[in-house]
């Protein structure tokens, strides 16, 4: 593969960021080029710990002196014009490196933007991620709400609302869409379960009715419909 990249003569560096499950920032680095035979390939090339937010900390592990372009978030330490990491790898490298904005990026943050422009919507996501937190904070609601949806064999366990991929979010509906009649029937038991605190009753009821309304139904049906 680096023989290939190498043989190419030009290619462009695209990176990004996530962090794990131990919650240690990692960034991925992508080659993008053109073989011998004019097919286009993106080789995941390194996956490493950075411990700062500056660009230098993401482009000073880039060690790409053959590179043409690169691609990244729009986030100010990826595309800042004087700190962030398009700079300094163009800095880095003592030339200037054209940056291309991640389209994939740019179409995510449009869809987040308009929806949040709906407070119609945003009420939507807001309650899922509201019962998503509720029934996943205590590990007897998760408990009774994971036992459920193996006896239906068919549902899916709630997901966490991911803030930079869209892609969470439709997982989310998903999730809610198929086990919708399980989580009434938790949340009433909840509701009505006697060994719960006050505020859980209370949280269990008010989720209750919000996902039963007609403004929660119909923005599950339409978002659905889109994605899918």
């Amino acid at each position: 593969m680096v023989d290939e990249i190498k043989s190419s003569g030009a290619y462009a560096a695209m990176a990004d960021t996530t962090p794990d499950v131990s919650h240690l920032d990692q960034i991925s680095l992508v080659i993008r080029y053109v073989d011998a035979e004019f097919e286009i390939h993106e080789r995941l090339v390194k996956i490493s710990e950075i411990k700062g937010k500056s660009g230098d900390a993401f482009a000073l592990k880039i060690p790409l002196s053959m590179a043409r372009f690169q691609c990244y978030d729009t986030t100010a330490s990826m595309s800042g014009e004087y700190n962030g990491a398009q700079a300094k790898f163009s800095e880095h490298l003592e030339r200037n490196i054209p940056y291309i904005t991640c389209m994939g990026h740019k179409a995510n943050l449009c869809v987040e933007h308009c929806c949040q422009a709906s407070l119609f919507i945003d009420k939507f996501f807001t309650t899922l991620q509201d019962l998503y937190n509720f029934l996943t904070k205590s590990t007897s609601r998760f408990g009774k709400l994971k036992d459920k949806i193996e006896e239906l064999q068919e549902g899916l366990i709630m997901k966490n609302l991911s803030k930079t991929r869209w892609i969470g979010r439709a997982e989310s509906i998903r999730a809610v869409w198929l086990s919708y009649e399980v989580l009434l029937d938790v949340l009433a038991e909840i509701e009505n379960f006697q060994g719960s605190d006050r505020d859980a009753r209370k949280t269990a009821n008010y989720l209750s009715e919000t996902i039963q309304s007609f403004d929660f139904y119909f923005c599950m049906l339409f978002t659905k419909s889109i994605m899918y």
